[in-house]
């Protein structure tokens, strides 16, 4: 019973530490909500296909930068 409750707890310890890495690398901090984002999921996507760095900063990052003058990823 004892084993079952230091698991269970770990597992929770283990989950929420995930859940808040993963919530600081996709959301903006407030302080910097005010400057123009490039979108996470086609950045990622982008990754997956295997394109370089520069092709993803022409498709991705230069519109946003050419419209607004900065932008984050």
């Amino acid at each position: 019973n004892s084993k079952l409750y230091w698991s269970l707890l770990l597992s929770l310890l283990g989950t929420s530490y995930m859940i808040k890495s993963f919530w600081r690398m996709m959301v903006v901090p407030k302080h910097l909500a005010h400057i123009p984002k490039v979108s996470s999921l086609p950045w990622f996507w982008s990754i997956l296909k295997g394109e370089s760095h520069d092709v993803r900063m022409k498709k991705l990052m230069l519109p946003t930068i050419n419209e607004h003058g900065l932008c984050l990823k």
